[in-house]
């Protein structure tokens, strides 16, 4: 008679990724998030309004960032800014692919990772982190994004996986003068 395997038996079929507003993403933010994401052992990380200016990338801790975002902060605060994280083991998947960064405007950034599955087969993802504008922003902010969003999306193959990380900055209900959800 055969055995089941317990759980300590199998192999680690899955990686973790995360999606985080971060709200600036300060160098003491940085560095308490890269503590958080080895403690919990997070392959990757899309992050959103970091706050952050320029098309860049970096390595912090053995991290590897890849960050999109305005030439210029367009106030003191900043505003937008995304950002993939690949921890050293997501670092291998991202360079078996390719070391692509795809940008899409200041507020989309994609990448390709590839890795193997239990059986060594390859497994290849699409990884996208986005950030779109708020209710508050012009219409034609929120035209220029979805138009943005839809080439990224296009972009991703038939045989990959499509991961999206984003703030979507979604609103529920109808605003009315009295403030009631559903008021006509």
């Amino acid at each position: 008679m055969g055995s089941t395997p317990g759980p300590r038996s199998l192999e680690k079929l899955y990686v973790d990724i995360i999606s985080q507003n971060v709200r600036g993403f300060s160098h003491s933010k940085e560095e308490d998030l890269l503590t958080r994401l080895q403690e919990r052992r997070i392959w990757a990380a899309c992050l959103q309004e970091t706050w952050r200016t320029s098309r860049e990338a970096w390595e912090n801790r053995g991290f590897i960032f890849l960050h999109n975002g305005l030439a210029e902060k367009p106030c003191t605060r900043g505003a937008q800014g995304v950002a993939i994280i690949l921890a050293p083991a997501a670092q291998k998947a991202w360079q078996k692919a390719g070391e692509q960064r795809l940008y899409f405007g200041s507020r989309i950034i994609a990448t390709r990772l590839e890795l193997l599955d239990a059986a060594k087969r390859t497994i290849s993802i699409y990884l996208v982190s986005s950030y779109a504008p708020d209710s508050g922003r012009p219409q034609t902010e929120h035209v220029e994004y979805e138009g943005q969003l839809q080439r990224c999306l296009e972009e991703c193959r038939r045989h990959e996986i499509l991961v999206v990380g984003t703030d979507a900055n979604a609103s529920l209900g109808i605003r009315s003068r009295h403030n009631d959800v559903g008021s006509p």
